[in-house]
């Protein structure tokens, strides 16, 4: 039944042609947004002596997928909870013996699929974008490396709103939810303001934070290929937070990994618990009205 469950909710989405459309409209913008707002104003910041226009076009290209590939993994939620807020959840426990585990497990996957294709698509429009302004720094090693770290970053943002969306009885809620989100993830990935200007708290709260750490390493295979002045190179890499450190990452990233899924088992303990609690009220009251 979970196959035919995560084919469902697959399906609905697909449904929705208008969603997806604006899906890869909000896209676009972000890229857009960076190409004629923010790109200038790195550009003033940086040392003369390297190739600024691409390392910057890199570097802030990197820090896009990282936004992406986290606020894509929210979108696919709002089914789940137009199924919960509409009772067909209960109706697939009932009639198709589904439990509230194994429903969570497949909204879970179903999102992981919606948000790897909305992600992958963002990466090939800003390699289509790059390839125009940087060619000669690309390579297919580069972008499959880029690929399977934002799958990482997907990963955890699908767990991670797996259950934050568990708190989340309303559609209202939920949209309020998907504007926080994305100026959140832009900030905690050193994106919107740069590493080296947030203050020292601020620094060691963010580098806790498996987006601003994968971040940092999908921006450091991106600009190794820009000529940069062995001078300025390290106090670079540290403002900019370019990352070099993948223990450091996969340290964070499991970290966050193990609690959100002890959470999750716990949120599906209680799930279920609080079912079988419902159930046994229900047949209570049966028997006391016969």
């Amino acid at each position: 039944m979970k196959t035919k469950f995560i084919r469902r909710t697959l399906a609905i989405y697909r449904r929705d042609k208008m969603a997806i459309f604006f899906s890869f409209l909000a896209l676009l913008i972000t890229l857009l947004i960076y190409v004629f707002f923010l790109r200038d104003n790195i550009l003033l910041a940086m040392p003369k002596g390297i190739h600024a226009k691409k390392y910057v076009d890199l570097w802030m290209i990197a820090g896009l997928i990282s936004i992406v590939g986290i606020s894509a993994s929210l979108a696919p939620f709002e089914q789940r909870i137009k199924d919960n807020l509409d009772h067909k959840q209960d109706d697939f426990i009932v009639n198709n013996q589904m439990t509230k585990w194994s429903m969570s497990v497949s909204y879970l996957i179903a999102a992981i699929i919606e948000a790897s294709l909305s992600t992958l698509a963002f990466i090939v429009i800003a390699y289509a974008y790059l390839y125009v302004q940087a060619k000669s720094l690309l390579s297919v090693k580069m972008f499959v490396q880029t690929i399977g770290y934002a799958f990482l970053l997907v990963l955890f943002g699908c767990l991670f709103f797996a259950c934050i969306t568990n708190l989340v009885n309303s559609i209202s809620v939920f949209s309020s939810l998907s504007a926080i989100v994305g100026a959140l993830t832009g900030f905690f990935s050193g994106s919107y303001i740069i590493f080296g200007e947030l203050p020292s708290f601020m620094q060691k709260l963010v580098v806790k934070w498996p987006g601003y750490e994968i971040a940092g390493l999908i921006r450091n295979i991106m600009v190794k290929n820009v000529a940069i002045p062995s001078a300025y190179k390290p106090k670079l890499n540290k403002g900019l937070g370019i990352l070099t450190d993948a223990k450091s990452a996969a340290f964070v990233l499991i970290i966050w990994i193990l609690i959100l899924l002890v959470l999750l088992l716990v949120e599906a303990v209680m799930s279920n618990r609080n079912s079988r609690i419902k159930k046994l009220e229900r047949g209570s009251g049966l028997s006391n009205n016969n």
